[in-house]
């Protein structure tokens, strides 16, 4: 099930299912690239941009999912060269254990932030999970309104129906009773 309202409306009704529909692709969309983004990052490919048009509070979703990717980026690098220092400090080993210490100290809070940084990725995902959730649940919701919309415009109609066979009726009758008044004239 896609989620998207597929009966065919007209007027308001057709309005609003038109823009549930638009509103659950959007999400869709949103959904689809921000879970792109995370497959990459968890298959550590960090080489990534957020190309799409994101808005309203997914645009806080794409925003922070940019701050995570450059801090993790940036991480990454400072990972990077501290082990590179570490690697220049192990040829020089004996004169410099002070600066081994250090280099270690700070890919140790390098791979706390990171994990800190994977920690709020987890908590945005289950964000994102709820709120589509939640999309779903209001679909659902109008759709349900729709159908019962159209079962009173229905029977409306066949009142309305109902109502013009019985004014033609009662038209013919007053047509009889004045042909009979003008006949006894």
């Amino acid at each position: 099930m896609t989620g998207e309202i597929k009966e065919e409306f007209s007027g308001q009704f057709k309005e609003m299912t038109d823009s549930v529909n638009v509103t659950i692709s959007n999400t869709r969309q949103y959904i689809t690239e921000i879970s792109d983004i995370l497959t990459k990052m968890a298959n550590e490919n960090l080489d990534i941009t957020i190309n799409g048009d994101f808005k309203g509070n997914y645009e806080n979703i794409k925003n922070a999912l940019d701050l995570i990717v450059s801090k993790l980026n940036r991480i990454i690098s400072d990972i990077s060269k501290s082990a590179e220092r570490v690697s220049s400090g192990a040829n020089e080993l004996l004169g410099s254990s002070m600066e081994l210490a250090d280099s270690t100290t700070k890919q140790s809070a390098a791979v706390e932030e990171l994990v800190a940084t994977m920690h709020q990725i987890l908590i945005k995902s289950n964000e994102n999970a709820t709120s589509s959730e939640n999309a779903k649940q209001l679909a659902m919701s109008v759709r349900t309104r729709a159908e019962d919309g159209n079962v009173q415009m229905t029977e409306m109609i066949t009142a309305m129906k109902r109502i013009t066979d019985v004014s033609t009726n009662i038209a013919n009758i007053i047509h009889t009773i004045e042909e009979i008044a003008f006949q006894t004239n």
